[in-house]
Parts: C-alpha cells; structure tokens; sequence
C-alpha cells in the first residue's frame, strides 16, 4: 500500500498508509488529542475521513468557534434522531446551525406541545449519554 505525507501542526511531518484515517494521527500530535474534527488543507472534515493524499492536517476543538458549529451540528442530528425516534413519520426538513444556535423544521400535521418539547429534549439526553457511535454517510440524491 502506498504512503502519504501528514503536515501536523507545527510543522511535523509523518508518514502514514494512504487511507490512514484522521484520527489515527491524534496520537502523533499532543495537541490532537482535545480535537472533535479536523481540517485537510483547511477543508473540515470528520475524525473518520479517511487520507488520500499528501496534505496539511489542523485541529479543530470543541472550545474554537469551529468546533462550537461542528457540537451545534451534531446537536442538530440528535435532536432530528429523538424527533424521528418519538414521532414516526415526522419529516426532518432542514436544520442549519445558526449565529446563536441552531434549529430544525419539521413536518408533521401539528406543532409540538410544551410536553411533546420536553420529551424530545429527555430523548436527546438519553441518547447523547448512551455515547453511540457517529459516522458520515454520504447518499446519493
């Protein structure tokens, strides 16, 4: 399998197989080790993209104004996760991340009732603490 060059941080340069996922490399860089995405040549992408190419890696922390869009996104799918798991047949329309925030439309034949916002919330709590996995699937429109 052929290799590629990884610029970390700072400057270093590793060597790893082509394919190497982004976060295999935390460990080479102390300062990975606090990162919840990452940027290749300053195009974000997830922890579990896979490496190429040649290229220059950063990290982005949850603590960055990157990092609060990619936790207001994922935030943004759990929330459309608990809705969908609650309320079958409720359509997820779109859900962008926000200056403050983020939000989702949905449709479905009513508004949600305080009750029914309260159960969506305990649902999303459920499952961010059930700590399940996260993957990027790309689909075909």
């Amino acid at each position: 399998m052929e290799n590629v060059n990884v610029t970390l941080p700072g400057g270093k340069v590793v060597t790893v197989r082509r394919g190497a996922r982004v976060d295999e490399l935390l460990s080479f860089d102390g300062d990975g080790k606090t990162a919840i995405a990452a940027k290749i040549d300053g195009r974000a992408v997830d922890l579990q993209r896979a490496i190429d190419a040649d290229c220059a890696l950063e990290w982005i922390r949850a603590d960055s104004a990157e990092g609060l869009d990619v936790l207001r996104h994922s935030t943004a799918h759990l929330m459309a996760q608990s809705v969908q798991s609650l309320f079958p047949g409720t359509q997820v329309t779109i859900g962008p991340t926000i200056e403050n925030g983020f939000y989702y439309d949905f449709k479905r034949d009513r508004s949600f009732s305080p009750e029914e916002l309260e159960q969506i919330e305990k649902r999303m709590q459920e499952l961010a603490k059930a700590d399940l996995p996260v993957t990027r699937e790309e689909m075909p429109r």
